[in-house]
């Protein structure tokens, strides 16, 4: 199982990396640290969030096309997001989903030796 420690260095070394996997732990740490980034910069300065959301944008992109890689679908699943409320559910049940045990179109399952 993937910590936040690793989930975040992962995604922030893989953040334009398109290709490979990302585990449900992995994925759900990164939008942790992405909400509580947010959170903490409309505390101190709302201003600072529009600035906060742009940075973390492309790694939560990369985090989120390898999170549907893993499930074996498509990053372009994102298109969900803008169907009003059914695209919502949608996406969360696919980010919520089981990854495939086995290698897949997209690469090793994370964690494996060949992951990295």
């Amino acid at each position: 199982m993937v910590g936040f420690s690793v989930a975040v260095k992962r995604g922030f070394t893989k953040a334009f990396s398109w290709g490979g996997r990302a585990s449900r732990a992995e994925y759900w740490w990164f939008v942790l640290l992405h909400l509580a980034c947010l959170a903490l910069a409309i505390a101190l300065e709302p201003t600072l969030a529009p600035l906060v959301w742009l940075v973390m944008f492309v790694p939560t992109l990369g985090v989120f096309v390898r999170r549907m890689h893993d499930c074996g679908r498509s990053g372009w699943n994102w298109l969900w997001s803008w169907v009003p409320v059914i695209g919502t559910i949608v996406l969360l049940a696919m980010l919520c989903d089981r990854g495939d045990s086995e290698t897949n179109e997209y690469g090793w399952p994370p964690g494996s030796r060949a992951d990295w």
